[in-house]
């Protein structure tokens, strides 16, 4: 039962609408840095809730998004072949980031 609860708390999370009006943007993130980044974040408990379709002809060719959530939180990746990786979300979790991968935000 403890698990079947925690499934459907976890699933009430990720519909609740997130709160964006203290969210940043990091741009123009190098392709190779912003696939270890999302490895990085799923390893550390980043829950994937969202992504481009796996079956788009042009997923990882011209366009890729991910949305991520750990408990109220969000970020969202995105890339594309001109401007490579943006990640957004909340001001704390971006500037950690940032500084963890020598981004500039």
């Amino acid at each position: 039962m403890t698990r079947l609860w925690q499934w459907l708390k976890r699933r009430r999370l990720e519909r609740q609408p997130v709160d964006t009006a203290k969210h940043i943007t990091l741009e123009n993130i190098d392709t190779q840095v912003g696939n270890r980044l999302l490895e990085t974040l799923k390893a550390e408990g980043w829950r994937q809730v969202e992504q481009y379709s796996p079956l788009a002809f042009d997923k990882g060719i011209d366009y890729d998004s991910y949305r991520l959530r750990r408990g109220l939180d969000e970020l969202r990746l995105e890339w594309d072949n001109w401007f490579e990786w943006k990640l957004s979300g909340p001001r704390e979790h971006i500037e950690e980031i940032a500084e963890r991968f020598s981004l500039r935000p």
